[in-house]
């Protein structure tokens, strides 16, 4: 079990900063890359290659990489080529890092994780998140099989999929009934960075025995 996790976080979403902050309050080392939209694969692979690189150096190496998908609204009513040209980017971004990851973790003899972070659209549905759901479904997919792809060499992969989290608009919209039945309850209580932070953590710590697996991470809002 590493005591200090090395990790590197890609992504640009509006509360990656805010869960870098709290990862190193926690007592992770990490290093921050907002990823890029590539307009073609091998440019694409080019600048992860270098974001590797900044991460390896500024970290002495690597034992996560957290990948954060980003919010995405869509309805029915949506461009469907742009539904799908989402699902598709998110997808390429996640398998360009991990091709690219996956053989300096084997070299410098890491026994690493990925840990994919996305909203609970992904495996529940939510209303207006049409594109959330494509693309974090497809995120889950891809991630199951590059957990049995990468288990020789001994990197775990596992997908957290969040509820409320403190400045994050999910849309979902709660009828009065569910309110007070969720505060009677005590359950889907909106969280903040540092507790998605903490579940992160315990991932990028190893130990767990854990690969292919998805956590909800949303205080019981979906049992």
């Amino acid at each position: 079990m590493v005591s200090h996790p090395r990790i590197w976080l890609l992504g640009r979403e509006t509360y990656a900063g805010a869960l870098a902050d709290r990862l190193a309050a926690q007592g992770a080392t990490v290093h921050h890359s907002e990823e890029s939209d590539p307009a073609d694969a091998e440019s694409a692979t080019e600048r992860l290659e270098r974001a590797i690189e900044a991460a390896h150096a500024a970290l002495g190496g690597i034992d996560a990489l957290v990948f954060l998908d980003r919010l995405r609204r869509a309805s029915p009513e949506s461009n469907p080529d742009e539904v799908l040209a989402e699902t598709i980017a998110a997808s390429k971004r996640l398998f360009l890092a991990v091709r690219a990851l996956a053989p300096r973790m084997a070299k410098d003899r890491v026994e690493g994780n990925v840990i994919v972070i996305c909203d609970d659209a992904a495996s529940s549905g939510r209303e207006g998140f049409l594109a959330g759901a494509a693309a974090g479904g497809a995120l889950i997919g891809m991630s199951k099989c590059l957990a049995k792809e990468l288990g020789r060499y001994r990197i775990a992969v596992n997908v957290i999929c969040h509820g409320f989290i403190e400045g994050i608009d999910t849309g979902v919209r709660l009828t009065a009934h569910e309110q007070m039945l969720f505060k009677v309850m005590g359950l889907g209580r909106q969280g903040n960075p540092g507790h998605l932070a903490a579940n992160v953590l315990h991932l990028a710590h190893g130990g767990h025995w854990m690969t292919g697996q998805v956590l909800r991470v949303d205080d019981g809002l979906i049992i």
